[in-house]
């Protein structure tokens, strides 16, 4: 593999990891604003789009004849199992939504292992395909789980609005913005310097959600 090449594939995986921060910080942002869409209705549509997208990725496996039949095996089992827990219903209370939120965080992580493991060389049509269907796939995966971060204060109590609760808005507005601006400066860095904004952006996010988990706890 060329070092052009290698670099292309740090860009890339740079680049899925970046659009999956701003789906998350995207997904947060429209919570704090009152005239946004519902928030369960854009968990289940991001669940569709996961389920078409786990569609795309079986077919692109079973077409991808260098792939082991063992790996594909795998592959094909744990979307099928992520595709089952994709399917439940529209919850109704708190503890069936994060039921339903584990169940589901579960799986994306097992199906993401069994994606890894099933990466084949680009150097040919059936990897590009299979590489490009299992990219998409993590995408949508990124999307659903900021969502279904999101959607968590709508089962918050309404009541909370105190003034401790306005500061911490406050802050995670802040945040929001200063997260924007630093994906936004990391797309246009060299392969070399975008894994220290990586680590950094990872961990601003990681504050983010623990201060929007606090708005409810």
């Amino acid at each position: 593999m060329t070092a052009m090449t290698c670099g292309r594939k740090v860009r890339d995986r740079m680049n899925v990891k970046l659009d999956g921060w701003q789906a998350y910080v995207r997904a947060i942002g429209a919570q704090l604003d009152p005239d946004g869409n519902d928030a369960l209705d854009r968990v289940q549509a991001c669940k569709n789009r996961l389920r078409e997208a786990l569609e795309r990725l079986e077919r692109a496996a079973h077409e991808a004849k260098p792939l082991a039949a063992a790996a594909r095996s795998r592959l094909c089992l744990a979307t099928s199992r992520l595709r089952t827990e994709l399917r439940t219903q529209r919850p109704h209370n708190a503890a069936t939504y994060a039921e339903q939120k584990n169940a589901i965080a579960a799986a994306i992580r097992t199906a993401e292992a069994e994606m890894n493991a099933a990466s084949l060389s680009p150097g040919n049509d059936n990897g590009r395909h299979l590489n490009a269907a299992a990219e998409q796939t993590t995408r949508a995966m990124l999307n659903l789980e900021a969502e279904l971060d999101a959607a968590e204060v709508y089962f918050r109590d309404a009541g909370a609005d105190d003034a401790a609760h306005r500061d911490r808005e406050r802050e995670i507005a802040e945040r929001l913005r200063a997260l924007n601006a630093a994906i936004a400066i990391a797309r246009k860095l060299s392969e070399a310097n975008a894994e220290t904004a990586e680590a950094e952006i990872a961990s601003g996010v990681q504050r983010l959600r623990e201060l929007y988990v606090s708005l409810w706890t």
